[in-house]
């Protein structure tokens, strides 16, 4: 898996240190999208997601980042494309 600067020790399904989440969420975003192993693929999108989550934790009540919020939206939408179309996972009925 891809690390970067930070120390995304995970245990119990955490992630410890979520000091510099605004920063790489994004990185983990395009190494997902960049990475043609598969395998390396789901677990690059999971911990992505992982990242997204604690990230939109952290922005909860602040009126402000609107554009990471945008492209945020955006990257959950990419995942899930990446998930259907490249790992092969069910698509969400609409």
């Amino acid at each position: 898996m891809l690390r970067l600067g930070c120390n995304y020790a995970r245990g119990k399904d955490r992630i410890a240190d979520t000091s510099c989440i605004g920063q790489t969420w994004k990185q983990y975003f395009e190494s997902a999208l960049e990475e043609l192993d598969l395998a390396k693929t789901e677990e690059n999108v999971q911990f992505a997601e992982e990242l997204l989550f604690l990230r939109r934790q952290e922005l909860a009540g602040n009126p402000n980042h609107h554009g990471e919020r945008t492209e945020m939206k955006q990257a959950s939408a990419s995942f899930l494309r990446v998930k259907t179309l490249r790992l092969g996972w069910p698509g969400i009925e609409s």
